[in-house]
Protein backbone atom coordinates (compact mmCIF):
# COMPACT_ATOMS: atom_id res chain seq x y z
CA UNK A 1 0.00 0.00 0.00
CA UNK A 2 1.60 3.30 -1.20
CA UNK A 3 2.75 5.16 1.85
CA UNK A 4 2.02 2.63 4.38
CA UNK A 5 4.11 3.29 7.50
CA UNK A 6 7.61 0.95 8.37
CA UNK A 7 6.51 -1.29 10.97
CA UNK A 8 8.29 -0.93 14.27
CA UNK A 9 8.17 -2.18 18.07
CA UNK A 10 9.26 -0.66 21.03
CA UNK A 11 8.71 -2.06 24.95
CA UNK A 12 9.41 -1.38 28.77
CA UNK A 13 9.44 -5.22 28.61
CA UNK A 14 10.15 -8.29 26.51
CA UNK A 15 7.63 -9.45 24.04
CA UNK A 16 4.76 -11.10 26.07
CA UNK A 17 4.38 -14.81 25.83
CA UNK A 18 2.52 -15.93 23.24
CA UNK A 19 2.46 -13.00 21.64
CA UNK A 20 3.98 -13.24 17.17
CA UNK A 21 3.74 -10.21 15.15
CA UNK A 22 4.44 -11.42 10.95
CA UNK A 23 4.65 -8.98 8.52
CA UNK A 24 4.03 -8.84 5.23
CA UNK A 25 1.76 -12.21 5.81
CA UNK A 26 -0.26 -11.65 2.90
CA UNK A 27 0.44 -10.06 -0.80
CA UNK A 28 -1.25 -6.95 -1.56
CA UNK A 29 -3.37 -8.57 -4.14
CA UNK A 30 -5.12 -10.67 -1.54
CA UNK A 31 -6.19 -7.71 0.12
CA UNK A 32 -7.02 -5.87 -3.03
CA UNK A 33 -9.64 -8.90 -3.55
CA UNK A 34 -10.52 -8.59 0.74
CA UNK A 35 -11.88 -4.95 -0.45
CA UNK A 36 -13.69 -5.81 -3.59
CA UNK A 37 -15.73 -8.60 -1.49
CA UNK A 38 -16.68 -6.02 1.14
CA UNK A 39 -17.40 -3.06 -1.14
CA UNK A 40 -15.09 -0.70 0.49
CA UNK A 41 -14.21 2.49 -1.38
CA UNK A 42 -10.84 3.56 0.19
CA UNK A 43 -11.15 7.32 -1.47
CA UNK A 44 -13.58 8.28 0.99
CA UNK A 45 -13.65 8.95 4.75
CA UNK A 46 -16.24 6.53 5.73
CA UNK A 47 -14.86 3.87 3.50
CA UNK A 48 -18.34 3.80 1.94
CA UNK A 49 -19.44 1.76 4.54
CA UNK A 50 -23.02 1.54 5.34
CA UNK A 51 -24.80 0.92 8.72
CA UNK A 52 -28.28 -0.75 8.71
CA UNK A 53 -30.97 -2.06 10.35
CA UNK A 54 -32.54 -4.18 7.70
CA UNK A 55 -29.23 -6.18 6.43
CA UNK A 56 -31.10 -9.73 7.22
CA UNK A 57 -30.33 -10.53 3.15
CA UNK A 58 -26.68 -9.30 3.22
CA UNK A 59 -23.58 -11.35 3.36
CA UNK A 60 -21.31 -8.56 4.94
CA UNK A 61 -23.74 -7.15 8.10
CA UNK A 62 -22.26 -3.12 9.09
CA UNK A 63 -23.39 -2.54 12.41
CA UNK A 64 -21.78 -0.30 15.15
CA UNK A 65 -19.87 -0.42 18.28
CA UNK A 66 -21.80 1.62 20.98
CA UNK A 67 -20.20 5.33 21.82
CA UNK A 68 -17.05 6.20 22.05
CA UNK A 69 -15.66 3.35 20.75
CA UNK A 70 -17.41 4.67 17.53
CA UNK A 71 -16.29 1.10 15.06
CA UNK A 72 -18.21 -0.48 12.21
CA UNK A 73 -18.36 -3.72 12.71
CA UNK A 74 -19.45 -6.63 10.63
CA UNK A 75 -19.49 -10.31 12.02
CA UNK A 76 -19.54 -14.01 10.70
CA UNK A 77 -19.79 -17.46 12.25
CA UNK A 78 -21.49 -15.85 15.41
CA UNK A 79 -22.03 -12.53 17.13
CA UNK A 80 -20.36 -10.63 19.96
CA UNK A 81 -23.35 -8.21 21.49
CA UNK A 82 -21.11 -5.23 22.14
CA UNK A 83 -24.06 -3.34 24.03
CA UNK A 84 -24.81 -6.04 26.16
CA UNK A 85 -21.34 -7.65 26.27
CA UNK A 86 -22.22 -11.18 25.32
CA UNK A 87 -22.00 -13.98 22.55
CA UNK A 88 -24.69 -14.63 20.75
CA UNK A 89 -24.79 -18.46 19.21
CA UNK A 90 -26.30 -19.55 16.31
CA UNK A 91 -29.16 -21.15 18.68
CA UNK A 92 -30.05 -17.63 20.30
CA UNK A 93 -30.88 -16.64 17.61
CA UNK A 94 -32.90 -18.83 16.25
CA UNK A 95 -34.83 -19.14 19.53
CA UNK A 96 -34.97 -15.47 20.01
CA UNK A 97 -36.31 -15.05 15.90
CA UNK A 98 -33.19 -13.30 14.86
CA UNK A 99 -31.77 -13.49 11.32
CA UNK A 100 -28.65 -15.84 11.49
CA UNK A 101 -25.18 -14.62 11.34
CA UNK A 102 -23.38 -15.67 8.02
CA UNK A 103 -20.77 -17.72 7.96
CA UNK A 104 -16.97 -17.00 7.26
CA UNK A 105 -16.59 -16.36 3.99
CA UNK A 106 -14.86 -18.84 1.88
CA UNK A 107 -12.38 -15.87 0.74
CA UNK A 108 -11.26 -15.29 3.84
CA UNK A 109 -10.60 -18.94 4.41
CA UNK A 110 -8.84 -18.94 1.41
CA UNK A 111 -6.62 -15.78 1.30
CA UNK A 112 -6.30 -15.30 5.34
CA UNK A 113 -6.98 -18.79 7.59
CA UNK A 114 -5.22 -21.22 4.84
CA UNK A 115 -1.82 -19.13 4.86
CA UNK A 116 -1.85 -18.79 8.56
CA UNK A 117 -2.02 -22.52 9.16
CA UNK A 118 0.06 -23.55 6.32
CA UNK A 119 3.10 -21.35 8.17
CA UNK A 120 2.21 -23.17 11.04
CA UNK A 121 1.79 -26.57 9.85
CA UNK A 122 3.13 -27.00 6.23
CA UNK A 123 0.85 -26.95 3.04
CA UNK A 124 0.60 -30.89 3.52
CA UNK A 125 -0.09 -31.09 7.50
CA UNK A 126 -2.46 -28.92 8.11
CA UNK A 127 -3.94 -29.51 11.58
CA UNK A 128 -7.23 -29.53 13.02
CA UNK A 129 -7.29 -25.70 14.44
CA UNK A 130 -11.00 -23.87 13.75
CA UNK A 131 -11.30 -21.15 13.55
CA UNK A 132 -15.83 -20.16 14.12
CA UNK A 133 -16.01 -16.67 14.32
CA UNK A 134 -14.65 -13.82 12.52
CA UNK A 135 -15.24 -9.83 13.07
CA UNK A 136 -13.76 -6.73 11.02
CA UNK A 137 -13.17 -3.91 12.80
CA UNK A 138 -13.07 -0.80 10.84
CA UNK A 139 -11.32 2.10 12.21
CA UNK A 140 -12.22 6.11 10.85
CA UNK A 141 -10.23 8.72 11.75
CA UNK A 142 -13.15 11.24 11.95
CA UNK A 143 -15.33 9.77 14.30
CA UNK A 144 -12.34 8.79 16.60
CA UNK A 145 -12.78 5.56 16.46
CA UNK A 146 -10.81 3.04 18.92
CA UNK A 147 -10.53 0.17 21.16
CA UNK A 148 -9.94 0.56 24.76
CA UNK A 149 -8.11 -1.46 27.13
CA UNK A 150 -9.71 -5.18 27.62
CA UNK A 151 -8.84 -8.80 27.56
CA UNK A 152 -11.06 -10.91 24.85
CA UNK A 153 -13.79 -12.30 26.56
CA UNK A 154 -12.78 -15.71 28.14
CA UNK A 155 -15.82 -17.29 26.16
CA UNK A 156 -13.58 -17.32 23.32
CA UNK A 157 -10.36 -19.53 22.62
CA UNK A 158 -6.88 -19.90 23.18
CA UNK A 159 -5.66 -18.22 20.02
CA UNK A 160 -6.75 -14.80 18.18
CA UNK A 161 -5.64 -14.36 15.23
CA UNK A 162 -5.81 -10.63 13.74
CA UNK A 163 -4.48 -9.46 9.84
CA UNK A 164 -4.30 -5.66 9.87
CA UNK A 165 -4.77 -3.34 7.47
CA UNK A 166 -4.45 0.56 6.70
CA UNK A 167 -2.57 2.63 9.14
CA UNK A 168 0.79 1.07 11.33
CA UNK A 169 -1.98 1.94 14.86
CA UNK A 170 -0.14 1.05 18.19
CA UNK A 171 -1.03 -2.26 19.60
CA UNK A 172 -0.87 -1.69 23.15
CA UNK A 173 -0.35 -4.03 25.95
CA UNK A 174 -0.37 -3.92 29.44
CA UNK A 175 0.39 -6.57 32.40
CA UNK A 176 -0.42 -5.98 35.82
CA UNK A 177 3.60 -6.53 37.86
CA UNK A 178 4.21 -8.90 39.50
CA UNK A 179 2.95 -8.36 43.43
CA UNK A 180 0.10 -5.83 42.23
CA UNK A 181 -2.78 -7.24 43.64
CA UNK A 182 -5.53 -7.82 40.38
CA UNK A 183 -8.10 -6.20 40.23
CA UNK A 184 -12.10 -6.79 39.30
CA UNK A 185 -13.32 -5.49 35.90
CA UNK A 186 -15.30 -2.66 37.53
CA UNK A 187 -11.42 -2.00 39.57
CA UNK A 188 -9.06 -1.85 36.87
CA UNK A 189 -9.66 1.62 36.37
CA UNK A 190 -8.14 2.08 39.67
CA UNK A 191 -4.80 0.65 38.85
CA UNK A 192 -2.18 3.38 37.91
CA UNK A 193 0.04 3.36 34.74
CA UNK A 194 2.93 2.63 37.38
CA UNK A 195 1.10 -0.79 38.80
CA UNK A 196 2.11 -2.46 34.73
CA UNK A 197 4.60 -3.50 32.60
CA UNK A 198 3.89 -2.63 29.03
CA UNK A 199 4.81 -3.31 25.34
CA UNK A 200 4.06 -1.49 22.50
CA UNK A 201 3.51 -3.24 18.85
CA UNK A 202 2.96 -1.72 15.56
CA UNK A 203 1.60 -4.26 12.80
CA UNK A 204 1.91 -2.81 9.30
CA UNK A 205 -0.49 -3.14 6.52
CA UNK A 206 -1.03 -6.89 5.40
CA UNK A 207 0.51 -7.95 8.69
CA UNK A 208 -1.19 -10.33 11.20
CA UNK A 209 -0.59 -11.59 14.79
CA UNK A 210 -1.41 -13.88 17.25
CA UNK A 211 -2.76 -13.52 20.96
CA UNK A 212 -2.12 -16.28 23.30
CA UNK A 213 -1.16 -17.95 26.36
CA UNK A 214 -0.08 -15.14 28.42
CA UNK A 215 -0.34 -12.70 25.55
CA UNK A 216 -3.62 -13.91 25.25
CA UNK A 217 -4.78 -14.04 29.55
CA UNK A 218 -2.74 -11.65 31.13
CA UNK A 219 -1.72 -9.07 29.03
CA UNK A 220 -4.65 -6.11 28.12
CA UNK A 221 -4.76 -4.85 24.98
CA UNK A 222 -5.73 -1.48 23.43
CA UNK A 223 -5.65 -0.09 19.83
CA UNK A 224 -5.87 3.81 20.08
CA UNK A 225 -7.14 6.59 17.75
CA UNK A 226 -5.50 7.71 14.52
CA UNK A 227 -5.21 9.39 11.79
CA UNK A 228 -5.92 7.84 9.29
CA UNK A 229 -8.10 4.30 8.44
CA UNK A 230 -7.47 0.84 9.80
CA UNK A 231 -9.00 -2.62 9.52
CA UNK A 232 -8.31 -5.54 11.46
CA UNK A 233 -10.16 -8.75 10.74
CA UNK A 234 -9.86 -10.89 14.03
CA UNK A 235 -10.76 -14.72 13.86
CA UNK A 236 -11.32 -16.12 17.12
CA UNK A 237 -12.82 -19.76 18.26
CA UNK A 238 -15.24 -20.53 21.49
CA UNK A 239 -13.80 -21.99 24.70
CA UNK A 240 -13.80 -25.79 24.95
CA UNK A 241 -14.43 -25.06 28.77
Amino acid sequence: MKGAPVSKAQSLTEIPCGFTLTENAIPEESWLEIVKFLRLDLEKEDLGIMISESHANDIIRWETTPTPQNRPVAQFGFRYDYGKDVVVLPSDELNEGIAATPPIPDLFQKLLLQPFLESEHGTNTIQNEIFTQCIINVYIASNDSHIPWHFDDLVFGPRVLVYSFGESRPLKMRKLKTGVVQKDKEMQSASTEKDYDYYTAYPSHCSRYVLSESARYEWQHSVPKGERWRISITFRSLSSS
